[in-house]
């Protein structure tokens, strides 16, 4: 039997979860202070979920902006503090099945070996001379053993390049996902969970797609894309996009649709970052920084018809002008 969900919190308590966990982050609080926000914990079970479950958030998906406490205007900063917690309030009082499928299944990530937050990336070099890097929002376990090399992605994208060490050669490796496993060939390739689909990418080598519940696999070769579910694997094309790109820090569009291009920024950005109706539309090309997403933004505005709104540092709309 599963474990059931806990229920839905109260939502004075995640309004006041919400205000103790910017307070922290800013750098406000005092010894009696910290008294009264252990105090408030201890209140209730409730209280104590609500906090854990703010405290993930902000640790995990940098939703808190650490410059809050920064010395800027009185009424910038009281303005840029409400946005902030408004938009901590709805991502903890969503029910608990949105807050299971935001950021696909956090609670896989939290628990990972390796992890990177928003707009983070970060290497690692593997036991067989390898190297894994983990793009923006990634977990991952792995496992390198006497019988295999094994690395779990539970969210977001990596670029794995196979070692050649000569005690391991003789080890299977394999990037196991939520729909199945990659399974290389000596080779370099990228793979990122989509949520509803695992998209591969390979520079050198090849590989094979192996679906978790079909028989038929499919042979990625370099220069080559593909994609896959738990049923089945289909080849795709990426027009004018290098599937590694993201490693060195770089977000290609091609005549691309704005609201699919500002998804894309957003994975790097902390916060919310959004795309009106209005102007969904209209198409970008370029080659932006993902280190620096308002210098992208600025680019966006300069190229197209269209408005930039900061709410916050941390609520940003693309609207019309």
């Amino acid at each position: 039997m599963s474990a059931a969900l806990p229920a839905e919190l109260p939502p004075q308590i995640v309004k006041e979860a919400a205000q103790w966990l910017v307070r922290l982050h800013a750098g406000e609080m005092s010894a009696a202070d910290e008294t009264a926000w252990r105090q408030w914990r201890a209140l209730s079970p409730a209280h104590e979920r609500a906090w854990q479950k703010a405290e993930r958030l902000g640790r995990h998906f940098g939703a808190v902006p650490p410059a809050i406490g920064k010395p800027v205007l009185g009424r910038q900063r009281e303005n840029n503090r409400r946005a902030v917690l408004r938009t901590l309030v709805v991502l903890l009082g969503a029910a608990p099945g949105v807050w299971i499928a935001w950021r696909h299944a956090p609670w896989r990530e939290w628990t990972a070996e390796y992890r990177t937050a928003t707009g983070e990336k970060r290497e690692i070099g593997l036991p067989d001379g390898g190297r894994l890097v983990l793009n923006t929002a990634t977990a991952v376990d792995l496992h390198f053993d006497e019988r295999e090399r094994r690395i779990l992605l539970h969210g977001g994208e990596i670029l794995v390049e196979t070692g050649q060490a000569a005690a391991w050669r003789e080890h299977p490796f394999s990037v196991r996902t939520r729909f199945g496993s990659i399974v290389p060939i000596g080779t370099r390739f990228t793979v990122r969970d989509r949520g509803d689909v695992i998209a591969v990418g390979v520079s050198q080598g090849k590989v094979e797609l192996r679906p978790a519940d079909a028989e038929r696999r499919l042979v990625v070769e370099a220069g080559e894309s593909a994609e896959f579910d738990a049923a089945s694997p289909r080849s795709t094309t990426l027009p004018g996009r290098n599937p590694e790109s993201w490693a060195d820090g770089v977000l290609h569009a091609h005549d691309q649709r704005l609201a699919d291009f500002a998804a894309e920024l957003a994975r790097y950005r902390p916060g919310l970052l959004r795309c009106d109706p209005a102007v969904a539309d209209l198409r970008i090309s370029g080659v932006f920084r993902t280190d620096d997403t308002d210098a992208a933004l600025a680019m966006v505005r300069e190229t197209l018809p269209v408005s930039i709104t900061y709410r916050s540092r941390y609520w940003v709309t693309l609207g019309a002008p």
